[in-house]
This record gives C-alpha cells, structure tokens and sequence, in this order.
C-alpha cells in the first residue's frame, strides 16, 4: 500500500473512530477508552475480513463503555468487517449482537439470532446465563392451546408443544401485576411480595407463589403508579406464549 493511500486510510479511521484530535498525541498518554479506540483503528486498518474481540469493552468506566459501544455500532454501519466479540456483559451482547453463540466447558450449548437466545433459550444453563431468572422444571400435559405444566402443584398455561418434563423460563419483564379492573391473563397467580429494590428504569419485585419466587421488572412509571411494598398481596399475571420451554437436559 502506498504512503498516501496509507495516510487516508488512517484519516477515514480517525474519522469513523472520531480520534482526529489524537493523531499527535503519544499513545502513553490516553485514556482508557482513548487507547481502545486506538486498537481498534491499529485493527481496522489492515482490514481484515474477520476482527476477534475479547472483552474489549470490560476495563472501561461506564461512559467510556457506553461511548465505545456507540463507536463499534457506527463501525459495523461503515465496513463489512465481520466481529467475532467475546463478552459476558449481556447488555453489551443485545446491543452489538446480530446472532450469538453462548458456551459452556468448550460445548456450545446455543447458537442464533439475538433474539432467539434470550428469549428462547435452547436449555436451563443459556436462559440462567442469559439473565433468565424464572427458571423452573415441570411436567407438560396436553391443554386447550398448548400444554399444562404442572410446577409442584403451580399449573401454568404454555403455548408449547413439548410434553412430559420439561424446563421453563419467563423473562421478568412479561410478568404483570395484575390490577382491578385491568387486563386480564391466561396465568394469573396469587403471590405475596417479599422485596422490592429499584434499579434505575426498573423495579425488581420479588414474589413469593406458593413457595416459588418469581421475579418481576416493572418499569419505574408504573411502579410509581402502583407502588408496592414487602409483605403485600398481588396477583401477578402472564400470557402463555411468554412461558418458554425447553428439553430437560439442554442441547
């Protein structure tokens, strides 16, 4: 490659990277997040077909993380260089992730869509690692439009096809309290609340249902609209096809 191509090449980077302002200064004296963009571009500028990340983003600060991530989507707009990105964040894998493979003991125990990972998660070890945390096995019989499972006496309605044992999970954020005259669901349990911690755009409810906990994530509106407390009574409710199942045993 000549110079001059070279030169732009490291221009259209410092752009797409925005580390214009760095390129005269010594790299002993960047950030942290500073000095990963600039591996980034050191990367880039080969252009490889393929770039491995590992962890890129976990000895960073928060903003600093927010603003990489920022950087890396605005990248992959930009260049078809495929990223394989190693990471156990889960909210950096929902935002930079197309598909996913998630690995235990070498094994690769899931592997598709975003989507399709953390919401049906292929066995009980990807939905725990995928922040599943209503994870429950039980028995699947023949229902209406689906299947009955029977979880130690706690009968939920499934959309699933799967019969005999199986595991199960539901995502915090698809369990409701249930109000009067609100909207009704297919599986409505009666539960006492046991703790409540706020997490910024969430509230974490911890319900007691017949000795199961299950964890709901009600956003903070309507928390505030209808707040509750340790020891309440609640109803909480969930559709059938938000109760996902999976073989006993995984992948």
């Amino acid at each position: 490659v000549g110079a001059a191509a070279q030169e732009d090449r490291i221009n259209r980077l410092a752009a797409m990277l925005g580390l214009e302002h760095l390129l005269e200064r010594d790299v002993e004296n960047l950030s942290g997040g500073e000095s990963q963009k600039v591996a980034f571009a050191r990367a880039l500028a080969i252009e490889p077909p393929i770039l491995l990340l590992d962890e890129p983003l976990a000895p960073l600060d928060p903003p600093s993380r927010e603003g990489l991530r920022e950087e890396i989507i605005k990248m992959h707009g930009q260049m078809s260089t495929t990223t394989v990105h190693v990471t156990h964040d889960q909210l950096t894998a929902r935002i930079l992730a197309d598909h996913i493979g998630v690995m235990h003991n070498g094994v690769l125990r899931q592997f598709g869509p975003a989507e399709d990972v953390f919401h049906r998660p292929a066995d009980e070890f990807v939905a725990r690692f995928v922040g599943m945390e209503n994870v429950f096995n039980g028995r699947a019989a023949g229902g209406a439009d689906g299947a009955e499972i029977d979880i130690d006496g706690i009968v939920l309605k499934s959309a699933t096809d799967l019969r005999g044992a199986v595991g199960l999970c539901i995502s915090p954020e698809m369990i409701h309290l249930v109000t009067k005259g609100g909207r009704t669901f297919a599986n409505a349990l009666q539960g006492t609340v046991r703790a409540v911690s706020d997490r910024g755009s969430v509230f974490r409810v911890i319900i007691d249902v017949a000795g199961r906990l299950l964890t709901a994530h009600l956003g903070r509106r309507e928390y505030e609209q209808d707040p509750i407390a340790a020891g309440a009574a609640v109803t909480v409710g969930f559709d059938p096809d938000d109760v996902h199942c999976f073989h006993v045993g995984g992948a």
